[in-house]
């Protein structure tokens, strides 16, 4: 919860950027738009609710702002680029260099692997060699 209140202050900030007054008001109506919005891109069957979200934050910002449709829709993107799609892309790029970013870790693994049991059949067969 903490979480999603953080993000929605964060696009009241956005909303403010783009024209929307400076006041407490702005902020809790930027926490109500991003929450129901992310609900609704929810109840969308598309990945990260794309365009449900993006949609309802254009319709919530033109109805409680007044701001007009390029702009709001400009805060929607601006929002969604930093908060879900700039995640995405981290976690995509890690995806694609799983393989390098894991290459030595087999060898560590394995030579770690080999000292601990060595050292178990040292504590557990202290006279056996």
């Amino acid at each position: 919860m903490a979480a999603w209140g953080i993000t929605g202050i964060a696009f009241g900030v956005v909303l403010i950027g783009f024209g929307a007054p400076l006041d407490m008001q702005t902020l809790w109506l930027g926490v109500f738009i991003f929450n129901i919005s992310t609900v609704i891109g929810a109840a969308i069957a598309l990945p990260g609710g794309l365009a449900g979200f993006e949609g309802s934050a254009v319709f919530w910002t033109r109805r409680l702002f007044g701001m007009d449709p390029a702009i709001a829709l400009g805060a929607a993107l601006l929002i969604r680029t930093t908060t879900l799609w700039l995640s995405v892309s981290i976690g995509l790029v890690s995806f694609l260099l799983w393989p390098d970013l894991l290459a030595g870790a087999e060898k560590v693994d394995r030579k770690s692997l080999k000292a601990e049991s060595q050292a178990l059949e040292t504590v557990t067969e202290p006279g056996a060699k």
